[in-house]
């Protein structure tokens, strides 16, 4: 889109009510997704060990490491729901940083995890941890794309992806409140890999969702 032809649809618009503060939009979608979650929770009930895991402290920090990558992804963003987010390079720093220090973390206590029968972890019911990934991830990422395409994303597809990734990590950090499966081969395939899936598909429903402007780059 040229610059006149960006200033005139703007003209054309008029004035619009300016958007919420970011902190107040990601405190109030985090206080509906917890909610959903305990609801969630309440009716698949926590895992039997969960008071002997939450004594290993590599476990308290994986949890507490992917809580703030969840919680950053989601500012970062509403950030790109605003035209000037994009140019914040510092958000891209501390968001890189939260993803290697959660990888880690998440990557020791598979390893350190005991080992199951392959046949085991490629069963067809171990889908069932996917689905409550996605069950969990669906309510959330309605609200957050709703709050994104409220703004005016230039950067859809990464706004929409980072959005997805948000939802999708938190839903990972719940499964692992709920679930008492810690096998390497389980979480990766069952647990992270649709988590990158739904992050991919929030890139592309971001694309097509949340441009502004037809024409806009992505």
């Amino acid at each position: 889109m040229r610059t006149d032809d960006l200033i005139g649809s703007l003209a054309a618009e008029g004035a619009k009510k300016p958007l919420p503060p970011v902190y107040v939009q990601v405190v109030g979608w985090m206080l509906g997704t917890f909610v959903w979650f305990f609801i969630f929770g309440c009716f698949h009930g926590v895992r039997p060990d969960l008071l002997d895991k939450v004594s290993n402290p590599f476990y308290l920090v994986e949890l507490v490491c992917l809580a703030a990558l969840g919680l950053y992804g989601a500012v970062v963003a509403l950030f790109l729901a605003r035209p000037d987010g994009a140019a914040r390079r510092g958000i891209w720093y501390v968001l890189t940083f939260l993803c290697g220090a959660a990888g880690l973390v998440m990557a020791y206590n598979m390893y350190a995890a005991p080992a199951l029968p392959l046949n085991e972890v490629l069963d067809v019911q171990q889908f069932d941890c996917t689905k409550c990934i996605i069950a969990l991830s669906v309510p959330p990422a309605i609200a957050i794309f709703l709050l994104v395409r409220s703004g005016a994303p230039l950067q859809a597809g990464r706004a929409g992806f980072l959005g997805a990734a948000a939802v999708a990590v938190l839903a990972y950090l719940c499964m692992r409140i709920l679930e008492a499966n810690d096998n390497l081969l389980h979480l990766l395939l069952w647990h992270a890999l649709p988590v990158f899936v739904l992050s991919m598909v929030g890139w592309a429903l971001g694309r097509v969702f949340l441009r502004w402007r037809v024409g806009m780059p992505q």
